[in-house]
């Protein structure tokens, strides 16, 4: 499988520890300037409690007393409850045989009737697991110091299986997240319930857990009470080994009733608040079940936060911005990830919206800017380091391709071209040092413009010869073609009176490329057996008279249609075997007219001379001379002068081999 995210660059460690500081910093006071701390935690805990959904226990059954029981059962608003009902509610789950049920009812008066508490006590020791409640004055104050109990009234908790309190505490100002914790030496009536649906066994958590809600607002089944009084009301065996909690939702407006609804971590997410009753459901679920969610220390999220940011960050460092963004996204969901098996499977949970949400994104905008830092002065550093071998339009291009600047070269297909001015030694003794400065910088200037437009590289001016490639640094898609274009522009601007008779050798092959200077001093080159041609290549012009001299290995990588004349086949030194040499007339396959006999006679010519027919290539090499008026054509006086020295030689008078251009 092969990786998503290629690395554009392999980020440095102090350079990841610097940016990784730079973040940590950066997440520090924006959490510490806009409260993103407090927040982030609860919304991490919010978010897994909804990840961690999971359907509540079939067994669990709520019974409301809500405003149709109020209507049907004929209850009077601001009214204690009719106790009797509750008697006949009782008696009733009794005989269908559930196994618990736990009032969120606070029944801390005595009623008018003595007989009537009497009746419904008798009632709670019939079922046997009953659970009631009662409430702690002040216990939503984390700072009050004057709690007071409000038990059951004696008769009814004397009766019942456990009590305990209702109160929710300790509590968030926006919702409740956290298991009951034991107040004034009781427990919550939640823990007792948890503790006899276990078999006696005492829950793990003892309080101040957080919860793992089941679901939102109405996930458990419910019924409403009246129907449990009415013939047929509720399906027989409904209640059945059943755990039944027995509540009044907010509407109901019924005296000594929890009648408080309260913010879940669903209410975050745009679910209505829940009811009280259910809330102890939930409670009830996590205790029972050994659910609860442990907080994990701060030091501990402390270490993960300074590992995970520093992984992502020389994660993030060496990609690219769009491919940055993306791995970003991708890294936002590996926290949820995490955290949702940390609390499925372990029990804890910690602050992961602080990595996903504020870490990830300022190590993504930090290392974009530390990227763009870099890539600026990669191309300033480039651009510095070409400016003197390249026109400012390639020097741009190498800046985007980011050419590597280190000691060192890689292997490259390139075309070389040397250059030379012809008679150059005898001009230059003619001349006093401020001219002929004034004469060299003319003419590099004028021969750079040409090379420049042909997108030429320009690696050495030496005396009054110059070297330049073409397919390094920059790759081209016709470097042969480009240097006979150049070596073609030179020549016109030679017969244009704006360049001193120039002479040009070109070949292509393979070469070391690179920066062959050192750390300190960058001097960019290109090294290989065919830069040492192009060399040779220049210096044959003279004895052919020619101007420029393309080797075949150029020849055969030129994209384009091009009039060229063969000159032949020559030995050159450093070389073993002939190089075949071509003359480049023209572009296109439009042979001019005045060229037309000349490159016909010389061809002919050519073939003789490879037959070994001195007689018909005499012939030909001096029609071809002749057609080009009183000046005649260089090469083929160079096969004539050359046929009259084999004559001249009793001992060596073959012709048709190639020739050295080493010797005379």
């Amino acid at each position: 499988m092969k990786f998503p995210f290629k690395f554009e660059r392999t980020p440095e460690f102090k350079e990841v520890m610097l940016v990784s500081a730079l973040v940590a910093l950066l997440a520090m006071m924006i959490w510490i300037s806009t409260g993103l701390g407090r927040w982030s935690d609860r919304y991490s805990y919010d978010a897994l409690v909804v990840m961690l959904r999971e359907p509540p226990p079939r067994d669990t059954i709520i019974v409301y007393i809500d405003e149709r029981s109020h209507t049907a059962l004929d209850q009077r608003y601001g009214r204690t409850w009719d106790r009797r009902l509750h008697t006949r509610v009782l008696d009733f789950l009794t005989q269908e045989g559930a196994k618990l049920v736990y009032f969120d009812i606070l029944f801390d008066q005595a009623n008018e009737d003595p007989a009537v508490d009497v009746a419904f006590a008798e009632a709670i020791k019939r079922h046997g697991g009953v659970i009631l409640g009662g409430s702690i004055s002040g216990a939503q104050d984390s700072e009050s110091t004057q709690q007071q109990v409000l038990p059951p009234i004696s008769i009814l908790r004397r009766a019942a299986k456990a009590w305990g309190g209702l109160t929710f505490f300790p509590i968030d100002v926006d919702a409740v997240r956290q298991v009951p914790v034991r107040l004034q030496d009781i427990n919550h009536a939640a823990w007792h319930a948890a503790k006899i649906l276990r078999g006696g066994s005492e829950p793990r958590s003892q309080g101040g857990d957080w919860l793992r809600y089941s679901g939102p607002p109405g996930s458990y089944g419910e019924v409403s009470y009246h129907q449990l009084l009415q013939p047929d009301g509720v399906p027989a065996g409904l209640f059945k080994d059943k755990v039944v909690l027995i509540g009044a939702r907010a509407t109901a407006g019924l005296a000594g009733a929890m009648k408080d609804t309260f913010a879940t971590p669903y209410s975050r997410f745009g679910r209505a608040w829940m009811s009280g009753t259910e809330v102890n459901a939930n409670v009830i679920t996590t205790l029972r079940q050994d659910s609860a969610l442990r907080k994990v220390s701060p030091l501990i999220e402390l270490v993960v936060l300074v590992l995970m940011s520093t992984a992502f960050t020389w994660w993030i460092l060496g990609l690219r911005p769009a491919t940055a963004a993306f791995a970003a996204a991708a890294a936002a969901a590996i926290p949820a990830a995490v955290a949702w098996f940390a609390g499925a499977y372990l029990h804890w949970w910690g602050n992961w919206v602080l990595f996903s949400g504020l870490i990830v994104p300022t190590a993504l905008v930090t290392s974009i800017g530390r990227n763009y830092y870099n890539e600026r002065l990669s191309r300033q550093r480039v651009m510095r380091a070409f400016e003197k071998y390249l026109s400012p339009e390639m020097v741009r291009q190498a800046a985007l391709s980011k050419v590597d600047l280190k000691p060192g070269g890689t292997t490259r297909r390139i075309t070389a071209m040397m250059t030379d001015i012809k008679g150059f030694s005898s001009v230059a003794e003619k001349m006093t040092p401020a001219e002929l400065s004034g004469m060299l910088v003319a003419y590099f200037s004028e021969l750079t413009k040409h090379i420049f437009d042909y997108k030429g590289t320009i690696l050495q001016f030496a005396g009054d010869g110059s070297y330049s490639v073409w397919g390094a640094p920059l790759e081209h898609a016709e470097p042969a073609d480009q240097a006979v274009r150049a070596a073609l522009a030179l020549q016109a601007a030679m017969r244009e009176g704006k360049l001193s008779e120039t002479r040009v050798g070109i070949s292509t092959g393979t070469g070391l490329c690179g920066n062959l200077g050192s750390y300190d001093r960058f001097d960019y080159t290109v090294i290989g057996d065919n830069t040492n041609l192009a060399s040779r290549l220049e210096g044959a012009n003279k004895k052919l008279g020619t101007h420029v001299l393309l080797a075949d290995s150029s020849r055969r990588e030129l994209r384009n249609p091009w009039v060229l004349r063969e000159v032949g086949d020559f030995l050159v030194a450093g070389r073993d075997t002939p190089v075949k040499l071509w003359e480049p007339i023209i572009e296109g396959t439009e042979i001019p007219h005045e060229w037309r006999a000349t490159l016909e006679w010389f061809a002919k010519g050519l073939a003789a001379w490879r037959a070994g027919d001195p007689v018909e290539a005499g012939r030909c090499f001096k029609e071809a001379s002749e057609s080009r008026g009183e000046a005649g054509d260089a090469p083929s006086q160079f096969y004539l002068t050359r046929m009259a020295l084999h004559a001249r030689r009793a001992s060596d008078n073959a012709i048709g081999g190639a020739i050295s251009l080493s010797k005379d």
